[in-house]
């Protein structure tokens, strides 16, 4: 299971829609790391190695166009990847199921690994090792106060940097979003499975729009919606970092998800059609 699951996983990494990367690098430098490093300049002090990936994760516009490169890359899937109707005919299709979640888990890990090295390279020259939070994101108000609202002083703020040092809150960010992800992914193996195809897409699609509509309004309806549990930030208040929604509740939100759709997945490949038409395999 593991082996073909890394061959679905390796052939992924050589799919041409990897370019897509490059795009994701200029969002990165442009809404992230740019504005951090123009008040690490000014501040004279290094950024910790951590803190543009925790920016990275905790904006709202990158994590709604995270998913979206993240669909993009994974389109296709299962069918493409998993050579469905073969390796199901070979291998029976409970076990090409379970190959399909493995191959996943390997997808998000290796986007989130790919996005935290991004992080870094594109702060290169501006960052340093070190685990606790830089005073450019503690001092710079104070000593640059009339700069205290420029967009690099509030792509972390209180509600981020007051629950831990970076490391606790870098692993925590990590964590929600490859929650995210999966629970996006098994959407996608979900529609597959129970044979409406496509309409895992678009239901993704209209999910992360209107949660982040939700969430740019701070409407309380915005916690049906997994963009909001994905980003760590928005489990606390913005001024006092009270906690709105537990962390915790969000890993049950998502755990509830993705045992809905394993269900799902394992009741709907037992006689969903793999060839087109209409029956079993």
């Amino acid at each position: 299971m593991l082996r073909m699951a890394k061959e679905q996983f390796l052939e992924w990494l050589k799919n041409h829609k990897q370019c897509i990367w490059l795009v994701f690098v200029v969002f990165m430098y442009q809404y992230i790391s740019a504005p951090l490093i123009e008040n690490a300049e000014l501040m004279g002090s290094p950024l910790g190695v951590l803190e543009p990936y925790i920016g990275l994760s905790n904006n709202l516009l990158l994590q709604t166009v995270i998913p979206v490169f993240f669909l993009i890359l994974l389109s296709g899937f299962p069918e493409k990847y998993g050579t469905s109707y073969f390796s199901a005919v070979r291998i029976g299709r409970e076990r090409w199921l379970s190959v399909q979640i493995v191959f996943l888990i390997f997808c998000c890990l290796a986007f989130s690994a790919m996005a935290f090295l991004i992080s870094v390279l594109t702060a290169a020259g501006h960052i340093s090792v070190q685990w606790e939070w830089s005073s450019v994101l503690t001092e710079f108000g104070e000593k640059f106060p009339e700069l205290s609202s420029n967009y690099g002083n509030s792509i972390l703020d209180e509600r981020t940097y007051f629950q831990g040092q970076p490391p606790e809150t870098a692993a925590w960010s990590f964590f929600l979003m490859n929650l995210h992800l999966f629970v996006l992914g098994m959407l996608q193996l979900t529609a597959y499975c129970t044979g409406i195809g496509r309409a895992g897409y678009v239901s993704s699609i209209l999910t992360e729009a209107m949660g982040l509509l939700l969430c740019a309004a701070e409407s309380p309806a915005k916690w049906i919606f997994p963009l909001s549990h994905g980003i760590f930030s928005t489990h606390f208040t913005k001024y006092y970092a009270d906690e709105i929604v537990p962390v915790s509740y969000s890993i049950l939100y998502f755990g509830g998800f993705l045992l809905i759709f394993y269900i799902a997945c394992s009741l709907g490949i037992k006689k969903v059609s793999m060839t087109g038409g209409e029956g079993k395999v």
